[in-house]
């Protein structure tokens, strides 16, 4: 138990740590708001992408291309979603507020923290797993934020719009990109090569310090709706899935891209949603905020877990 303890610390530390940094360089003054949105748009748009590209690019196909579990992925965070709909409801009334807690069940930190973590846990073939979930996550996050934040403030959305932004998604190009060459079994030239795995390695440091200089802890005075939000994304969501995808066979690889998706704390872009399209912005910020700084443990605690069950 002690060798799992340490080997899990060991993982979740450096993450916890750069996420720190982030929120050290920005509470100091060393870099300013506006520089940290400014980061965090480069890592979203070039670096981010670059690391999907490069883990699809170079990987096996039966290692990256898993439609069990895409097809797992998928209907998981259409239910992860209904029941975070179905909390909402029934314990709170104002329209924003269930928004916020929505976004705060199924939206995962899934590109800036869910994929630090699985380069973290796992091999290059993980990081591919990982990776391919892309295509399945992100155009059914974006989709569903839409339709319940524009269905809660009484709004049809632009469907036109909604699928144009999904396929011009920089991490939507970047997987797409991967599987091309994956599936045409090309290569890149050697010194592209080399650039694209440069600029791939930096991707998960600079997004964890971009992430920690984002963080807003405003809105923390909701204390219970707060703790059903958190609770609920970190606590019972992974037990859930995780017991579901164990009971399926998934171990190994899959388990830890699933753990990317699952075990993450809500996306710091839900916030920027949030703010666009009238929820409730500083309860999700909150949510947010709060979520990173306790995933600290509730990671440590499932790495922890599924190495201990032999399940990662």
């Amino acid at each position: 138990m002690t060798d799992y303890l340490l080997l899990s610390l060991n993982t979740v530390a450096p993450i916890f740590f750069l996420i720190l940094l982030g929120v050290f360089t920005r509470r100091s003054g060393m870099i300013s708001e506006n520089t940290a949105a400014e980061m965090n748009k480069a890592v979203f748009i070039v670096f981010l992408p670059v690391l999907l590209f490069n883990g699809l690019s170079g990987a096996r196909l039966e290692n990256a291309f898993r439609p069990g579990l895409l097809i797992f992925t998928a209907v998981a965070l259409v239910l992860v979603w209904g029941l975070g709909v179905f909390l909402s409801i029934l314990l709170i009334k104002d329209n924003k507020e269930r928004g916020a807690v929505i976004q705060g069940f199924y939206h995962a930190n899934f590109a800036f923290f869910g994929l630090s973590l699985a380069a973290r846990l796992t091999d290059a073939d993980g990081i591919s797993a990982a990776g391919g979930l892309a295509v399945a996550v992100i155009p059914i996050c974006n989709a569903l934020t839409v339709l319940t934040l524009e269905f809660l403030r009484g709004t049809r959305p632009n469907t036109a719009k909604l699928c144009r932004d999904m396929f011009l998604n920089p991490l939507i190009i970047g997987t797409l990109a991967g599987f091309l060459l994956l599936f045409t079994g090309l290569s890149l030239p050697p010194f592209l090569a080399s650039f694209v795995s440069s600029v791939a390695t930096a991707a998960s440091p600079l997004a964890l310090v971009g992430l920690g200089a984002a963080l807003s802890f405003s809105g923390l005075q909701k204390r219970g709706i707060l703790a059903l939000a958190v609770l609920g994304r970190l606590i019972l969501v992974p037990l859930l899935v995780f017991a579901a995808a164990a009971a399926l066979g998934f171990r190994g690889a899959d388990m830890v891209a699933l753990m990317a998706v699952f075990a993450s704390p809500a996306a710091v872009i839900t916030f920027v949603v949030a703010a666009q399209m009238d929820s409730d912005s500083e309860l999700t910020a909150a949510i947010v905020a709060s979520g990173s700084a306790l995933s600290a443990v509730t990671v440590f605690f499932w790495v922890t877990v599924l190495k201990g069950l032999g399940l990662i």
